[in-house]
């Protein structure tokens, strides 16, 4: 079984390399070409470091879709199920932080 859990780090935290994989007669393949993913940076007081990108709702966001779309009929199973749980969860923490940093007036910033 190969390692689909594994990146190239560019720049920590901000963008990552990911491999594509190919679907052969033998199973997944890693082809050579990767997908560069780059997560939007930056801070609205200041222009020390900004960059365009996906926030990580988008990212979880279609990661539940796409499970969801896999997780249907005879294919349905707990694990699966777990997974879109869980990510759902997550989506739910990050989206309460953001309420709770645009209460306190810090959001987007770098301002604890």
């Amino acid at each position: 079984m190969i390692d689909t859990r594994k990146y190239k780090i560019i720049k920590l935290g901000s963008s990552y390399l990911l491999p594509i994989y190919e679907l052969t007669s033998s199973g997944l393949e890693e082809t050579s070409n990767c997908k560069e993913i780059n997560f939007v940076k930056g801070n609205i007081e200041g222009e020390e470091f900004r960059q365009d990108g996906v926030i990580t709702e988008n990212i979880l966001a279609m990661l539940v879709e796409h499970l969801s779309s896999l997780n249907q009929g005879d294919l349905e199973n707990k694990f699966t199920t777990n997974a879109i749980d869980k990510i759902q969860e997550a989506l739910m923490w990050i989206e309460e932080r953001k309420r709770d940093r645009d209460k306190r007036g810090v959001l987007g910033t770098y301002r604890k």
